[in-house]
C-alpha cells in the first residue's frame, strides 16, 4: 500500500466523526448558554446604539431648522423693539435699564444661536452672559 492511501485512510470520513457525542453535547451547552446569549447582548447593544445615533441625527437636522425659524421671528421681534426704542428716544425718552439689558441679552442670543446654525461645530466661542 502506498503512503498517500495509508494517510486517506486512517483521515475520517467526516466532520462528525471527529467529535464523539458526549462531546457534541458538551460543545452545544457552551454555545447555548455562553455564545449565543453573549451574540444576542452585543448584537442588541450595537443595534440600540446604532439606532440612538440615527436619531440623534434626525433630531439634530430637525432642531437646527427649528431653530433657524425661532431665530428669524427672534430677530424680528428685536428689531420691532429697537425700532420703538430709537423713536422713544427721537422723541426725548430715555431708555430704561431694563430695555437696555433685554435688548443686550437680545444681540448675545442672537451672537450665539447665529454661530449654532451658522455651522459652528465648536459652538459659540463667548460665554452666556
Amino acid at each position: 500500500m502506498s503512503s498517500s492511501t495509508k494517510r486517506s485512510s486512517s483521515l475520517p470520513k467526516s466532520r462528525s466523526s471527529i467529535i464523539r457525542p458526549a462531546e457534541n453535547q458538551c460543545l452545544q451547552s457552551l454555545l447555548d448558554e455562553c455564545l449565543m446569549p453573549l451574540a444576542n447582548f452585543l448584537f442588541i447593544n450595537i443595534k440600540d446604539s446604532m439606532v440612538r445615533e440615527f436619531n440623534h441625527l434626525f433630531q439634530y437636522q430637525t432642531t437646527i431648522a427649528s431653530l433657524k425659524t425661532s431665530l428669524r421671528e427672534f430677530k424680528r421681534a428685536t428689531h420691532t423693539l429697537q425700532t420703538r426704542v430709537d423713536g422713544d428716544e427721537r422723541r426725548g425718552l430715555t431708555r430704561t435699564d431694563t430695555v437696555k439689558g433685554w435688548l443686550e441679552s437680545a444681540e448675545s442670543i442672537t451672537r450665539h444661536a447665529d454661530a449654532i446654525v451658522g455651522g459652528n461645530d465648536n459652538g459659540p466661542s463667548e460665554t452666556w452672559d
